[in-house]
């Protein structure tokens, strides 16, 4: 069984990176913030912030199991799975912004590029905690959808969202130096 200090169940936890169409994609276990949720603050006698355990929650399971599936390319199962977790009522809001990102990079890959934006687009609604990788991986969608106009938007969106993120400024040269 993992334990995790307080403070890294604030943040989602980097899962890993993964190539999509030349731009390296993070992906994102809210599984922190459901053990977080599940669990409540904890705090130790002296005032420290105790370690939290991962509560045995069905959907923080599943999260776990889309991933899994995501990472090892069963993309259409990792949509499935996070389709489902994202219908679920009580997610909390910090959860389900990272579901839509993840699902939306799952719907990125099986070249379902509408439903990825549709995804991408709620979870900037729900202010998803990396805007500028949600904006690349928006742009990446919309240049599969021959919206040259709307990705450039996209990439300039990840470009306001942070100006220093190597990924940004590459995919920035990238794209507008095409001849």
């Amino acid at each position: 069984m993992k334990v995790m200090s307080h403070s890294a169940t604030r943040a989602p936890r980097f899962l890993g990176i993964l190539a999509v169409a030349g731009l390296a994609l993070v992906l994102f276990a809210p599984r922190a913030a459901l053990a977080a949720t599940a669990q409540g603050d904890q705090t130790s006698k002296s005032g420290e912030a105790a370690s939290v355990q991962r509560h045995p929650d069905p959907v923080a399971a599943s999260v776990d199991d889309a991933i899994a599936h995501y990472t090892a390319g069963n993309f259409e199962v990792a949509e499935r799975l996070l389709t489902s977790i994202a219908a679920t009522e009580s997610l909390p809001r910090s959860v389900r912004t990272l579901v839509l990102f993840n699902r939306g990079a799952a719907r990125l890959q099986l070249n379902r590029f509408e439903d990825a934006i549709t995804d991408f687009d709620a979870a900037a609604r729900l202010d998803f905690p990396k805007p500028a990788q949600l904006f690349l991986a928006k742009g990446v969608a919309w240049e599969y959808l021959d919206r040259p106009d709307m990705a450039a938007e996209a990439f300039v969106d990840a470009l306001s969202a942070d100006p220093k993120d190597p990924m940004v400024q590459a995919k920035i040269r990238d794209f507008f130096d095409k001849p």
